[in-house]
């Protein structure tokens, strides 16, 4: 998200009386990318100086740098913050946790109750435990161990330059333009390995500046190595590294 484009976005629509901005500063899904300070500042201070709302998807943004303040932190006036244990945690607890500017919190509620659905009791009560007894944090770890490790193994035969890994994230990004990352899911699927098809991520159709989303999560370590494999054959199969790396994501 670019700040200028941002206010300028705002300005256009300032006679709407509700405005607000959707963001992910901290491992983007499918690219990986995260917010440098600076920038989570600027945007922060263009919703502030224009009374927009920020809600801020911090569903991934559990072991990044200490550093990188979640927009919450730096307004907390301006900024409703989004976390997910599902994400975080174990796939099995599907409950999400809202943080809220002051004054939110009754209207908040009265929209959370109107909802058909709700967070299992049963969920509440091992959260509860887990937070209790320890678990939690040795979860977290566990997860913080195995994440670094299949990121390493993912930059290690896949190639930092070819793609986008996080020590944090359990997916990574292969950018190529969108008829060649079109090819390739179709040759990885043929090859016997799932990847994400840009059709499944990109929000404007026309866009060419795409790529390939891969899960290093789901897999067993061993097939994830196996499937790294075929992809890093496939890459150099193809005509060159650098055409599938022309189209870049920009860093945010």
């Amino acid at each position: 998200m670019m700040p200028d484009a941002l206010a300028a976005a705002l300005d256009e629509e300032a006679s709407v009386p509700y405005r607000a901005v959707y963001v992910t500063p901290t491992l983007h899904n499918p690219t990986t990318a995260t917010m440098g300070r600076a920038r989570r500042q600027a945007i922060v201070e263009i919703c502030r100086r224009r009374s927009a709302v920020i809600i801020e998807d911090g569903v991934y943004a559990m072991d990044v740098d200490p550093g990188l303040l979640p927009l919450a932190a730096l307004s907390p006036e301006h900024v409703v913050h989004v976390a997910s244990l599902s994400k975080t945690l174990s796939p099995g607890l599907r409950i999400g946790v809202l943080t809220l500017p002051p004054g939110m919190e009754e209207r908040a509620e009265a929209f959370l109750r109107a909802l058909p659905i709700g967070p299992s009791p049963l969920s509440m009560s091992v959260m509860e435990d887990w937070l209790v007894n320890g678990v939690v944090a040795s979860v977290r770890q566990a997860i913080s161990i195995e994440t670094r490790r299949r990121t390493a193994l993912a930059a290690s035969l896949l190639g930092q330059e070819t793609c986008h890994v996080h020590p944090a994230a359990l997916h990574a990004w292969l950018p190529m333009s969108r008829s060649k990352a079109e090819q390739f899911a179709l040759t990885a699927s043929a090859l016997g390995v799932m990847v994400t098809a840009p059709d499944s991520i990109v929000v404007d159709p026309d866009d060419q500046a795409t790529g390939i989303r891969l899960c290093l999560g789901g897999p067993s370590p061993d097939d994830l190595k196996r499937a790294l494999v075929v992809l890093a054959d496939l890459i150099v199969s193809s005509e060159s590294i650098s055409s599938l790396s022309a189209v870049r994501t920009p860093q945010r």
